[in-house]
């Protein structure tokens, strides 16, 4: 493989850069280190212990640029070929991550199949989903639960009108309140980013507006009668 044959694989998939050959025994490696502006032009000229790197684009991010699907990715890649020579990890300020490919990585057969992404932009699905419910998990107990309450107070007037009915809804806990969530949002809202983009609170707003105060007195109805009838259930066992 030669530099035009990295020139091409980067069609579509990333961009080739250059580094300093120390970069390869470093564990700490920065994509700041990375030298972006030295596009290969004719010649494929390199400096005197530089070389040339891919660096793909759906295996980096940062806390202000990429997804869950850049982090995904980035996590299945390097489970994959941390091992394999030539393969750099790379980080930075501002959570940053990416990996740096050299030509002798890009012999591998199978980190050649990183051009698959030019048409399947996930490389592991189940990973992906993973991440993602952990993600929302996390954000619901952080702070979604108190922020979905808020927002149903705030479209329904709860507090004001319907006293009882919002005595009610701070009681539930907030595992019971995700479920009424939930049922709530709309049906192609889903949970899809990596730590604020699309975040929970935005989500709960939504699915506020489309709730109703008979909506939530009947989803604490039929959470009474589940109780009532697990409790049931626990005294006939007994």
């Amino acid at each position: 493989m030669n530099h035009q044959t990295m020139l091409d694989l980067s069609v579509g998939v990333g961009e080739v850069c250059t580094c300093d050959t120390e970069l390869l025994q470093r564990s700490n490696a920065s994509y700041g280190e990375v030298r972006r502006d030295r596009v290969p032009g004719s010649g494929f000229t390199t400096k005197h212990n530089e070389i040339w790197v891919l660096v793909p684009d759906l295996l980096k991010g940062s806390d202000y640029s990429g997804s869950m699907v850049e982090r995904s990715n980035y996590n299945v890649f390097l489970e994959k070929f941390s091992s394999v020579d030539g393969v750099i990890s790379l980080g930075g300020g501002y959570r940053t991550y990416a990996i740096a490919l050299t030509l002798k990585a890009l012999r591998n057969e199978e980190i050649q199949a990183v051009t698959a992404l030019r048409d399947c932009p996930l490389m592991d699905e189940d990973n992906h989903t993973e991440m993602e419910w952990g993600a929302y998990v996390k954000q619901w107990a952080e702070h979604g639960a108190t922020d979905f309450r808020h927002s149903l107070n705030e479209h329904l007037k709860l507090e004001d009108d319907h006293v009882d009915l919002w005595d009610e809804l701070t009681d539930i806990t907030d595992d019971d309140l995700k479920n009424f969530y939930i049922c709530m949002r709309s049906g192609n809202e889903e949970f899809t980013n990596q730590e604020g983009y699309r975040s929970v609170d935005i989500l709960t707003d939504k699915a506020a507006k489309g709730s109703s105060v008979d909506a939530i007195a009947t989803f604490i109805q039929q959470l009474k009668e589940d109780q009532a009838g697990v409790s049931q259930l626990s005294l006939e066992l007994t």
